[in-house]
């Protein structure tokens, strides 16, 4: 393969990727609608968010690291639901278990785990071993309530437990038959 191939493509790839992630937030990558589409996901359990003491976010701690959620903002009970997005742990390295956390009047909590493979946190944090900080699954949410939940990220560590702020909202909707 000629020299100058062998490193347009590369370069090509990576604008074309780019191109593809308009309306991120400045300050964290996104997956492109392609790579969002055909990429797999880790089923839950059906209706696996359960009840989270409030006082468990009260005493979180802020990881001091970036975090993203890049689902759709609505999701409708009964109706499978993917979650994705990217968490890094207070020591800056894939998070590993951990919970995503929904904020409304009642807390809800969904078990999580890193691991999925996004190239894209990796080169924006420029350690390509945070490509593994990725996350995406799929649940079918039955029991939490209609309304709006903010959405955080909780890592526990011990007996510490950690939040990153995905700065998203979440509503939750009754299903339309």
């Amino acid at each position: 393969m000629n020299k100058k191939w062998a490193l347009f493509i590369p370069f090509a790839a990576l604008i074309l990727t780019a191109c593809g992630q308009s309306g991120q937030q400045a300050t964290a990558p996104m997956q492109s609608a392609a790579s969002a589409i055909t990429a797999p996901t880790t089923p839950i359990a059906t209706d696996d968010a359960q009840p989270l003491d409030s006082s468990v976010l009260a005493a979180a701690k802020p990881t001091g690291q970036p975090c993203s959620l890049d689902s759709e903002p609505q999701l409708q009970l009964g109706k499978s639901y993917v979650f994705r997005g990217w968490l890094l742990d207070p020591s800056r390295q894939p998070a590993g278990n951990f919970d995503v956390a929904l904020v409304g009047n009642q807390d809800f909590a969904i078990a999580a785990t890193t691991g999925f493979s996004r190239p894209d946190v990796g080169a924006y944090m420029k350690d390509p071993a945070l490509a593994a900080a990725g996350f995406k699954f799929s649940t079918t949410i039955k029991s939490v309530p209609v309304g709006g939940y903010e959405v955080r990220l909780l890592i526990k560590r011990g007996a510490d437990v950690y939040a990153c702020d995905t700065g998203k909202t979440l509503t939750v909707g009754r299903s339309v038959h």
